[in-house]
C-alpha cells in the first residue's frame, strides 16, 4: 500500500481529525522550525522580507491547525452516531421451539447438556437503532414449534433492558403466553459498533432470524401426522386444530379408526401425556370433550365382538391408571355379569402394573422421543450382562461391547430412548425379561 493510498483511506476514515493532527503536530512544527532557522542564520543573515515570509507561513499554519481542531470538535459534538440498545432474553426454550423477529437479532445460549435429554437454551435478543427507543414501543417476536404453527408475542420496551421472559402455556387462556420473569434496568445508548450478524451455527454472535412461514398445504392428513413420531410438535398441533374444527360426529368416526400402526384412540390418549403442554392440553380436549374416547372404549370393552373388546383392553393397559380406572368404572355400571368379571380382572392388572405400558412422548427437534428408565441390582451379574447386551443393540449409536460394559459398571439405573413407541414397548419388555424393572418417563 503506497503513501498516497494510506493517506486517502485515513482521510476518509477520520475526516477533520486527521488534518487537525497533521497540521498541529507535523506541518506547524516544520513551519516553526524553518522560521527559527531563518531568524538564527548568520551566514548570510536573513533579509527582512525573508523573515516576514517565514513568519507568515508559521503563523498561518498554526492558525489553520487551531481552526481544524475547532472544526473537528464541533463535528464530533454534532455528528457522532449513538446506538441505542434494548437487550433481553427468552429463557428455557427446548430444541424444537424457535423464535424470530424482523426488528431484532438473536443468539442462543445453550444450557449444560444432560446426556440423552433434548437440548435446552436461552435466546438473547438485541434491538439496535440510532435514535432513542421509546418506552412505549412494542417489539414483535414470532414463536414456532414447527409445521407452520406460529404465534406472535409482543415485548414492551417499558419492561427495561435486561428483562427475561419465558414462554408458558396457560390452560385458562388456551394459549401460550410470553411471561416476564425479571428486569434489570433501562435501555442504554452507546457509541460505536456493538452487534454483528452471524450464521445460524455461530453461538457467540447475534444473528437475524426472519419470521416463519405458515404451511398452507392442502394435502395434510391429520391422522398420519399425529401417528408419525417424527412429525414435529407444531405439525401435530396444527393437525389437532384442524380436527377440532370438525363436528362431533366426524370426530367420533375418526376416533374409531384403526390404521396399520395403531388405533386412533390409542394415539390420542398417548398425546394427552405429551411433554409439550399445549399439545397435551389440546389432545385432552379432543379426546375427552369432543371424541368421547372414554365412552367409545367403555362401549368396545363390553362389545360381543371379541376383537373389539381385546383391542379396548390393550388400549386401557397402555393408558395411565387414573384414566383407565375411570373408563372401567363407567363400563362396569352398565355391563353384564360376564363384562364385570372381565373388567375386574383388567382392574387387577392395571393396579399391579405388571402389564401397564403408558408411554410418555417427549418433544425434540427431530420428533417425539420415548424414554424408558431401567433399574436393576448391580450385584446380580446375570442381570447386568443381559442388560449390557440388550442396551448395546440400541439404534443410533456405534458403541462396542467394551464401551457398553464401561457404561454399565457400578450402575443401578439407566435411561434409554428412541423415536418409536413400538421400540420403547419392546425394550421395556426385554428389560423385564433380563430381570430389571422398566418405567416410561418423559422430560
Amino acid at each position: 500500500m503506497d503513501f498516497v493510498q494510506l493517506i486517502t483511506e485515513l482521510s476518509y476514515q477520520y475526516g477533520p481529525f486527521l488534518f487537525a493532527v497533521l497540521f498541529t503536530l507535523v506541518i506547524s512544527k516544520r513551519a516553526r522550525k524553518a522560521y527559527h532557522e531563518v531568524v538564527t542564520r548568520s551566514e548570510p543573515p536573513a533579509t527582512g522580507e525573508e523573515r516576514t515570509t517565514y513568519r507568515r507561513i508559521y503563523i498561518g499554519t498554526f492558525v489553520f491547525a487551531v481552526v481544524l481542531v475547532i472544526a473537528s470538535v464541533t463535528w464530533w459534538m454534532f455528528n457522532q452516531t449513538y446506538h441505542h440498545v434494548f437487550i433481553g432474553s427468552i429463557v428455557d426454550l427446548k430444541d424444537h421451539e424457535q423464535v424470530s423477529s424482523m426488528e431484532m437479532y438473536f443468539r442462543p445460549i445453550l444450557h449444560p447438556h444432560l446426556e440423552q435429554l433434548p437440548q435446552m437454551r436461552d435466546e438473547e435478543f438485541v434491538l439496535v437503532q440510532d435514535g432513542s427507543i421509546p418506552s412505549t414501543r412494542m417489539l414483535d417476536v414470532y414463536y414456532s414449534k414447527g409445521g407452520g404453527h406460529i404465534q406472535k408475542f409482543e415485548v414492551c420496551c417499558k419492561d427495561g433492558s435486561g428483562s427475561k421472559y419465558r414462554v408458558v402455556w396457560s390452560d385458562s387462556l388456551h394459549t401460550n403466553v410470553l411471561e416476564r420473569i425479571s428486569s434489570t434496568g433501562e435501555h442504554a445508548s452507546v457509541s460505536g459498533n456493538i452487534v454483528w450478524a452471524a450464521e445460524q451455527g455461530e453461538q457467540s454472535l447475534f444473528r437475524h432470524q426472519v419470521p416463519f412461514r405458515r404451511d398452507s398445504s392442502a394435502r395434510f392428513d391429520p391422522v398420519t401426522v399425529l401417528q408419525d413420531e417424527r412429525s414435529d410438535v407444531g405439525s401435530k398441533i396444527v393437525a389437532i386444530d384442524r380436527m377440532l374444527a370438525l363436528d362431533d360426529d366426524s370426530l367420533r368416526i375418526i376416533a374409531r379408526i384403526n390404521t396399520d400402526k395403531e388405533p386412533m384412540a390409542q394415539t390420542l390418549l398417548d398425546l394427552t401425556r405429551h411433554s409439550d403442554k399445549e399439545l397435551a392440553y389440546k389432545a385432552r380436549v379432543l379426546a375427552d370433550e369432543r371424541c368421547d374416547i372414554e365412552g367409545i372404549l367403555a362401549e368396545q370393552l363390553k362389545s360381543e365382538d371379541a376383537e373389539k373388546s381385546e383391542q379396548a383392553q390393550q388400549i386401557l393397559l397402555r393408558t395411565d391408571s387414573a384414566k383407565a380406572s375411570a373408563i372401567l368404572m363407567a363400563a362396569e355400571e352398565t355391563g353384564s355379569v360376564e363384562d364385570k368379571q372381565k373388567i375386574e380382572q383388567l382392574k387387577m392388572q392395571i393396579q399391579e402394573g405388571s402389564k401397564s405400558a403408558a408411554v410418555v412422548p417427549t418433544a425434540s427437534i427431530d420428533g417425539d422421543r420415548y424414554y424408558v428408565r431401567a433399574t436393576w441390582e448391580p450385584s446380580d451379574t446375570t442381570v447386568v450382562d443381559c442388560l449390557t447386551e440388550l442396551f448395546n443393540s440400541e439404534p443410533g449409536h456405534n458403541r462396542t461391547m467394551e464401551d457398553e460394559k464401561a457404561i454399565m459398571n457400578d450402575k443401578s439405573e439407566r435411561i434409554v430412548w428412541w423415536y418409536s413407541k413400538e421400540w420403547a414397548l419392546w425394550i421395556a419388555e426385554r428389560i423385564k425379561e433380563c430381570g430389571g424393572t422398566a418405567a416410561f418417563v418423559g422430560f
